[in-house]
């Protein structure tokens, strides 16, 4: 078969008699000998048994470790052609779902870094009998080991910490053990190192210990435990953000630096003064906004953001921005002042999309609405209902968080139409 086309998620696309065959691990213009591991009516899957020719772009990976390891997908396929299959993506998903035809403009906006832009990466971190330490990721497909020295899209002190981790030595132990280590850099170069794997308290004080007699990560690691303040994340156009250890947040800041600023500009822009926060995690789009003198509600499930934004708003003096927990249906019963309506609503919700979201929110007049996605698919599902309720996409773009993988953030700007926003009044 010959693969011409890739999809979302990252399988190559082959076809055959007008039937779609999924083969991971190809890219488009490469030729392979396949298996078919699955058969459905309008589909296959099929398993690369040999590469009979490899595509004509590709080129060698800078990571040692990208042939064996299961994290990037494309550190052999050139940039441009990542940006232009994520447009692909995108489009097909928002023709082919929501029946919206996109611009031929619309554009994914490139990541500033390709390299050493994560700010946060999980591995897994072995413990040997004799004491020894490895530290790396799963190879593909399976619970084998690939023990790294440094991650080339990670952030630089997160690969300092990697190299110096693993030269600890342990107290010998009772049997080879594997945990999962989350490693986030923060403002100051100082870097949380979170155990995630259940009872391994016992470990993580031995490996305190032995990181103590290291000067550079007795300085720079942070070992935070449930009862810690948040750190400093970043300070961005004046604002500080913090997080709480192992709180979800953007792993790519300098690409989420500049879709703060384009959600920035278009409500500034807008002239927009009431702001409905709807999945705001700890602020990172509406701090922004209240900074500016806009009056901001937020509001999120997750209690560790909430907090955190709380936290955000009284250390950064912010007067006009409230955040509150709870569910979508749930926002007029926090914050029964919305019942009239607001002049932007920011939604950006988790891969799932916002389908229980949908009805409570059209129930609140807004005539701006900034949709921001990590799944095109579950946006443009959702972008059907909204194009039904009135509103008509007026721009949007990709932006790139994740080089070398197939994911892709989307936002989109929405407003509604006259007709709809007399009926809904």
């Amino acid at each position: 078969m010959t693969i011409d086309a890739v999809a979302f998620g990252g399988d190559g696309i082959a076809r055959l008699d007008g039937k779609v065959i999924f083969v991971p691990d190809t890219v488009p213009e490469e030729q392979v000998r396949i298996t078919l591991i699955e058969n459905k009516g309008r589909f296959a899957r099929g398993k690369v048994l040999k590469r009979l020719r490899l595509a004509p772009y590709l080129q060698q990976s800078p990571c040692p470790y990208s042939k064996r390891c299961g994290g990037c997908q494309w550190l052999e396929v050139p940039y441009t052609h990542q940006l232009a299959w994520k447009q692909s993506f995108i489009v097909a998903a928002m023709q082919r779902i929501a029946r919206w035809e996109v611009p031929v403009d619309f554009q994914v906006l490139a990541s500033p870094e390709q390299k050493a832009y994560r700010n946060r990466i999980k591995v897994r971190l072995r413990s040997h009998e004799d004491g020894r330490l490895e530290l790396g990721y799963y190879a593909k497909g399976s619970h084998e080991l690939v023990a790294i020295e440094s991650c080339w899209i990670a952030a630089s002190p997160i690969n300092e910490a990697l190299r110096r981790l693993a030269q600890l030595r342990l107290q010998p132990q009772l049997r080879t053990s594997t945990y999962e280590l989350e490693l986030q850099h923060l403002a100051g170069d100082r870097v949380t190192a979170i155990l995630l794997s259940p009872l391994a308290a016992e470990f993580r004080r031995s490996m305190i210990d032995a990181a103590a007699g290291d000067p550079w990560l007795r300085e720079h690691i942070l070992w935070p435990d449930t009862t810690d303040a948040p750190h400093l994340l970043e300070e961005d156009h004046g604002l500080a953000y913090r997080t709480f250890a192992g709180q979800f947040q953007q792993v790519n800041l300098a690409a989420n630096r500049q879709l703060r600023t384009w959600v920035r500009e278009k409500v500034l822009a807008a002239g927009a003064r009431r702001i409905l926060d709807v999945f705001c995690g700890s602020g990172n789009f509406s701090l922004q906004l209240a900074k500016e003198g806009r009056e901001v509600w937020g509001i999120e499930v997750a209690d560790v953001a909430i907090t955190c934004a709380q936290e955000n708003v009284r250390s950064n003096q912010l007067q006009n921005a409230h955040y509150a927990q709870g569910f979508a249906h749930q926002i007029l019963d926090r914050f029964p002042e919305l019942s009239q309506g607001v002049d932007c609503i920011i939604v950006d919700p988790p891969r799932k999309g916002m389908a229980e979201a949908l009805a409570p929110l059209l129930q609140i007049p807004a005539p701006l609405l900034i949709y921001i996605s990590c799944d095109p698919n579950t946006l443009a599902r959702d972008l059907k209902e909204l194009m039904a309720a009135g509103y008509q996409v007026e721009e949007g773009m990709g932006v790139d968080f994740f080089p070398h993988s197939y994911h892709v953030e989307t936002v989109l700007l929405l407003k509604l139409g006259v007709c709809a926003k007399e009926s809904l009044s």
